[in-house]
């Protein structure tokens, strides 16, 4: 299982080198399945640099490396994926991922970019993780009818919990949107790499983009079937009405948030 081959291939290799161990330890924390994996491949892929250069008739293409993102846990796969960060959670590291939200993690870090997706996409993305056992893979439709009831129930719950903690932060917090990121991933990366304090990469950017994404992400029909996991969803307004009203809660939680610190400042 390889993320980074075309976009390799494509864009130059992507070799990561330390920060400075002044810099901030920044977490990229999220609910699992909201989306961690891809937006750390971006910023793997968009804050090396390329220069070109002209020497006797000849262009000579120069890559920059870019900068690693850690993890504070050791996923195998993705380390063999092209991760070298898995394990890595000091100040070493562009991003440090993290699903957790106590007092204690949260402590750790100077800065946080926290990435959210709806709670139905997130929950959906975890639950085919775990029952597939795959980062892309699909849980069976024998798993996911007898077991996806009581799992998004759980969940659900976690994942308001989740970002509730992360908005009791008091040190700087940047809220980026899955949904936002998929619709417009330049400019929501821009606002990632802000926070980090480093520039990245248009021309890397949108070669990544074109060609190197397609493979990180789950396909959500079952093979060849037109079968689609969201026939299987078996539509509840009830739960549908929770999940939107936690989503909602949360970002005006964080609109508030952010205007006591524009008042403040």
């Amino acid at each position: 299982m390889t993320f980074y081959l075309r976009s390799e291939l494509a864009c130059g290799a992507v070799r990561f080198v330390p920060r400075d161990k002044a810099s901030p330890l920044v977490a990229l924390a999220s609910f699992p399945g909201s989306g961690n994996t891809w937006l750390r491949h971006l910023v793997h892929l968009s804050t090396g640099l390329k220069v070109c250069q002209m020497k006797s008739k000849m262009l000579i293409i120069f890559f920059f490396p870019g900068f690693y993102t850690g993890s504070e846990y050791f996923d195998y796969d993705l380390h063999e994926s092209g991760f070298l960060g898995e394990g890595v959670r000091n100040r070493s590291a562009i991003l440090v991922k993290t699903h957790d939200s106590d007092e204690v993690t949260r402590s750790r870090y100077d800065k946080v970019v926290l990435l959210m997706r709806s709670p139905r996409a997130a929950i959906l993305a975890e639950f085919n993780r775990v029952y597939s056992g795959d980062h892309r893979g699909l849980a069976s439709r024998e798993n996911f009818l007898k077991y996806w009831s009581e799992f998004s129930s759980t969940h659900q719950k976690a994942w308001r919990q989740f970002y509730s903690d992360w908005l009791l932060y008091p040190r700087p917090l940047t809220l980026v949107h899955f949904e936002d990121l998929v619709k417009d991933p330049g400019s929501q990366l821009r606002r990632v790499l802000e926070v980090v304090g480093v520039s990245g990469d248009p021309g890397r950017l949108q070669c990544s983009l074109r060609g190197g994404v397609a493979n990180l992400w789950r396909r959500g029909n079952y093979g060849s079937s037109t079968e689609s996991q969201d026939d299987l969803l078996l539509y509840n307004p009830e739960t549908a009405y929770v999940w939107d009203m936690f989503y909602k809660e949360i970002v005006e939680q964080y609109n508030i948030m952010t205007q006591k610190t524009l008042i403040k400042v």
